[in-house]
């Protein structure tokens, strides 16, 4: 029922797996059930900004989890690549509180897409249905 959304950062192999995956995620601390739950809901975990080899999200999704993996291209310039990865940098060990509905992997990764093409639409303006990426298909 719920899937996940990561960015993925080519590098100089021709194999797409050993690209970069970058991930904001809860730290779930393994816990399970209605305090998973629970906790999702109200902002009780704290979420991070990871990256970490891709053929390790497609292990752990695809492989582990049985889920299906849809990628889609951004049409990036190498600067706005390069803004990008600096900004994750600048946020490694900071965490924001982690809300399932709201402020979850999708909400902050458009943080990622906004320090790489300023101004696209802002993470604060964000409005379900209408939708931030558009600038970037």
């Amino acid at each position: 029922m719920f899937s996940h959304t990561l960015l993925t950062i080519d590098t100089g192999y021709t194999n797409k797996r050993l690209s970069n995956a970058v991930n904001y995620a809860a730290f779930t601390e393994g816990r399970t059930g209605m305090s998973f739950a629970l906790r999702g809901l109200v902002g009780l975990f704290k979420g991070y900004y990871t990256v970490m080899p891709y053929y390790k999200k497609i292990q752990e999704y695809s492989d582990i989890n049985q889920r299906d993996i849809w990628e889609y291209e951004l049409n990036l310039t190498p600067d706005e690549i390069r803004r990008m990865i600096r900004h994750i940098k600048e946020l490694d060990l900071i965490y924001t509180d982690y809300y399932f509905f709201d402020e979850n992997c999708s909400y902050n990764l458009l943080f990622l897409l906004e320090a790489a093409r300023p101004p696209c639409t802002s993470p604060i303006n964000f409005f379900w249905p209408l939708s931030p990426l558009t600038p970037f298909r």
